[in-house]
């Protein structure tokens, strides 16, 4: 898993659900659903690393 890098994924993915909330601002409850998503993925990637 060297080649993933958890940090800039995330950067990206909040960026893109920023441009998301401020382009059509009707997507709220999905752009919550994807935090959720990138958080749970952030304490996943960091387990990730702890084991290798």
């Amino acid at each position: 898993m060297r080649y993933f890098n958890a940090h800039d994924y995330t950067r990206y993915k909040i960026a893109e659900t920023e441009q998301n909330n401020n382009g059509l601002g009707k997507q709220s409850h999905v752009s919550g659903w994807k935090i959720t998503g990138i958080s749970a993925l952030i304490i996943l990637s960091y387990f990730i690393f702890l084991l290798n």
